[in-house]
C-alpha cells in the first residue's frame, strides 16, 4: 500500500492524500474520492477516512481524500461564489487533476454528512461519476418512521430517568458540533424534491448508490429501508443499497465501529466494481 500527498487544482490550492495498492490493478477500478465532512480535515473524524482508504487499498482500490477549499490544508477559491458553487468547483478541479495525472476516467464519490450531500449533487453533473457512497446523508420522515421516532424518544426518556443516559452538551465538540459546523456560510441541505429528482436521474444512469446510516440519525431514520419509502421511486432497489448501524456514533470514536463502516463500504465497492 502506498500513500502519496499531493497538491491539485488551480495553483495547487487543494491538498489531498492518495492511498493505493502497490500494484497497478487499481487502475482498472474507479478511484474512490472522499469529500470533507463539515470542518473535519481529510483524515476524517477520528481518522475515519484514513482507515476507510486503507481498507479500500487492501481490496485493490485507489482512494483519494482531500480538503475542500478553505478547510484543512486547502486554500479557498476566492471568487465570490456561493458555498455550493465553490464546493462543486473544488470537486471538478480534483477529478480533472486525478484524471490528467493518474489516468482513471471513472470515480466514486462519497463522504460523511455534508460530504455525502456534496457528492450527491456533484454526481448529477459529471458522467465520470459511476457510484456514490453516502454516509449519514439526507433523511426524511415516513408514516412508519414517526412511530419509531416516538418509541426512540420514550426509550431515551426512561433511560435518563434511571440515569442510564445523559445527553451531550451541545456547547462541547462532538456529534452535534459537527452537524452544526457543516452549515457554515450559506450551506444548504437537500430537500425531498431534490433527492427524489436526483435518485430518478441516477436510476436512469443505473448508477449504484450505497447509503449508510448510523446513530446520528437514529431518532429520525428508524428502519433500514426507510429511504425507499421516503422517495417512493419504483425500481429504486435496482441501484440503491442500505446499511444501518444505529449503535455507532455519527462520528465513530471506536476503532471497531470505524472498521464496521469501512467493511460495509469496501464490500459494496467490490460487489459493483472489482
Amino acid at each position: 500500500m502506498i500513500c502519496e500527498a499531493m497538491q491539485a487544482g488551480i495553483d495547487g490550492r487543494l491538498s489531498a492524500v492518495l492511498t493505493r495498492p502497490c500494484s497497478d490493478e487499481c487502475l482498472d477500478h474507479p478511484v474512490i474520492v472522499l469529500l470533507s465532512a463539515g470542518f473535519a480535515p481529510k483524515a476524517g473524524p477520528f481518522r475515519m477516512y484514513a482507515q476507510l482508504a486503507e481498507n479500500l487499498a487492501n481490496a485493490g482500490f485507489a482512494c483519494l481524500r482531500f480538503d475542500l477549499g478553505g478547510l484543512g490544508d486547502s486554500v479557498d477559491l476566492d471568487a465570490g461564489w456561493s458555498r455550493f458553487d465553490t464546493t462543486q468547483q473544488d470537486i471538478r478541479e480534483m477529478l480533472d487533476f486525478v484524471q490528467r495525472e493518474i489516468g482513471p476516467r471513472r470515480f466514486v464519490l462519497g463522504g460523511l454528512c455534508s460530504g455525502a450531500e456534496d457528492s450527491f449533487h456533484y454526481g448529477l453533473r459529471d458522467e465520470r461519476v459511476v457510484g456514490l457512497v453516502l454516509i449519514e446523508p439526507h433523511h426524511f420522515p415516513t408514516k412508519r418512521s414517526w412511530l419509531g421516532s416516538v418509541l426512540f424518544r420514550l426509550k431515551r426518556r426512561l433511560m435518563r430517568t434511571f440515569g442510564w443516559y445523559r445527553p451531550l452538551d451541545s456547547s462541547q465538540p462532538g456529534d452535534a458540533g459537527l452537524v452544526q459546523q457543516t452549515a457554515f456560510g450559506d450551506y444548504q441541505y437537500s430537500t425531498i424534491a431534490q433527492v427524489r429528482d436526483g435518485l430518478t436521474q441516477y436510476l436512469g444512469r443505473r448508477l449504484p448508490v450505497h447509503y449508510v446510516y448510523t446513530g446520528g440519525s437514529a431518532e429520525t431514520y428508524t428502519y433500514r429501508n426507510q429511504v425507499f419509502d421516503m422517495v417512493g421511486i419504483k425500481d429504486l432497489h435496482q441501484i440503491v443499497s442500505v446499511d444501518r448501524f444505529p449503535e455507532i456514533s455519527h462520528t465513530p470514536i471506536y476503532l471497531c465501529d470505524r472498521e464496521r463502516l469501512a467493511t460495509s463500504i469496501t464490500d459494496w465497492a467490490k460487489r459493483h466494481f472489482a
